[in-house]
């Protein structure tokens, strides 16, 4: 069973901090969020939206969610293969606003390793 925040192990340690994320992790989210509301009729500006540090939606927070029922728009092995596509042809401008997320993230989990390991 996964563990939420504030509970620890048989040792009294809390749980390790969360895994970074990719540029890619991070494209796929984007990718998708913006592929289920396209598809449940929500309708998007002409412009992309870019992807920055300082933003705030839902799916960027690294907080574990219950299971929720599927959309039933697609399968993930579709939707998969859709956004692979995607990313194989994005440019390198936009592939850097990802990678900037990813070396932003991966910053934070060394501080947070770092911080775990001197205390535990």
């Amino acid at each position: 069973m996964a563990k939420t925040d504030g509970q620890t192990d048989r040792n009294g340690c809390p749980p390790k901090p969360k895994r970074f994320l990719t540029a890619y992790n991070f494209f796929f989210m984007y990718e998708r969020a913006a592929f289920l509301e396209a598809q449940l009729g929500r309708s998007t500006s002409d412009e992309k939206k870019s992807a920055s540090a300082a933003d705030t939606k839902p799916w960027t927070k690294q907080i574990k969610r219950k299971h929720v029922r599927s959309h039933g728009q697609i399968g993930f092995k579709e939707l998969s293969q859709r956004i692979v596509s995607k990313w194989k042809g994005i440019s390198r401008e936009e592939k850097a606003i990802y990678e900037r997320l990813a070396k932003d993230d991966l910053e934070r989990y060394r501080k947070e390793m770092a911080e775990y390991q001197k205390n535990y």
